[in-house]
């Protein structure tokens, strides 16, 4: 009995040593890997903006205002040192949140 009691202590203790970790921040270098490679993102979507303009399947007042929003995004990422996010209907089911897209349980 006495095992079991110091094997459950010893595990609790290394999982509370190994939970915050893997919650951390990256580190500069990686930070500055993925701002690179958020930018190379928003570099494509705005050449496909344009082939859009291109093959008219949108106006060039609809690029500019996605060309804007892109930069606002990019703006404030690197202002707040922000990756992309959780996305639509945030980090997945929670509290309340059911199954569905429009909020319902069924």
């Amino acid at each position: 009995m006495k095992k079991v009691v110091v094997l459950l202590v010893l595990v609790g203790v290394l999982m509370a040593f190994a939970v915050p970790s893997a919650f951390a921040a990256p580190t500069d270098d990686q930070q500055k890997e993925l701002n690179k490679i958020q930018q190379q993102m928003i570099d494509l979507e705005k050449q496909m903006v344009q082939k859009y303009v291109e093959a008219g399947m949108i106006t060039q007042d609809q690029a500019d205002l996605m060309l804007q929003d892109m930069e606002l995004r990019r703006q404030y990422r690197s202002q707040f040192n922000n990756n992309w996010g959780s996305g639509y209907y945030g980090g997945g089911r929670s509290m309340m949140r059911g199954y569905g897209w429009g909020g319902y349980c069924w």
